[in-house]
């Protein structure tokens, strides 16, 4: 651990603790503005997860109100809401992903938090079979963790297909070799902030 660290990482952490809303999830920061969804409070809590693994013993409560908060999100047929159960503005694929992640490796012990970890988890395997159309970086991302997270959730067959999405729209040469450009999404899918509309990236 690098000690010139600590102080911009206290810093950090001191921000996003002070940003939680009482109910325990994030609004859209800077400002900490509307009510706390998913789609922003997936962020602060993989922060926190880190900092608690590294030793930051104080942002465990911050963590645990976090994970309790979104579990009130989550519906019956497993999936996770935007800023309720059954609240899917882009649909439940992406939030469910990066809810079940989170869930998955927050593991707030006890048997209704085991039940709630397998509803989710049913409900991921069948999202991760579900081929919606175009490509959702940040479902992708949250689905691959969440399949790692999710202890004995077979994830190959849907690997292959994810790594054939992420090759297929790659530049191979010229000058923008190495870039992507983000699927168009369809009329039935319209374009979300959750990376299906049309852009160059290289991250």
């Amino acid at each position: 651990e690098k000690e010139s660290w600590r102080r911009p990482i206290d810093a950090a952490l001191n921000y996003l603790c002070a940003c939680q809303k009482a109910e325990g999830g994030w609004g859209y920061l800077p400002g900490n503005a509307g009510d706390a969804n998913t789609a922003v409070s997936i962020w602060p809590l993989q922060a926190l997860f880190l900092a608690r693994n590294l030793g930051w013993e104080r942002t465990v409560p911050h963590l645990e109100q976090g994970l309790r908060w979104l579990t009130t999100l989550v519906d019956q047929e497993g999936r996770v809401g935007y800023q309720k159960p059954g609240d899917f503005p882009y649909g439940p694929h992406t939030l469910t992903a990066m809810g079940a992640f989170c869930l998955a490796a927050g593991d707030l012990g006890g048997p209704a938090s085991d039940e709630l970890r397998e509803r989710v988890g049913v409900s991921l395997q069948r999202l991760a079979s579900d081929r919606a159309p175009g490509v959702d970086y940040y479902r992708g991302f949250f689905l691959a963790y969440a399949m790692q997270a999710a202890r004995g959730t077979s994830s190959s067959g849907w690997r292959k297909e994810a790594e054939g999405d992420l090759v297929r729209p790659q530049v191979v040469s010229g000058p923008e070799s190495g870039s992507s450009i983000s699927a168009a999404s369809s009329p039935s899918s319209p374009a979300s902030p959750c990376g299906s509309d049309r852009r160059r990236f290289r991250s």
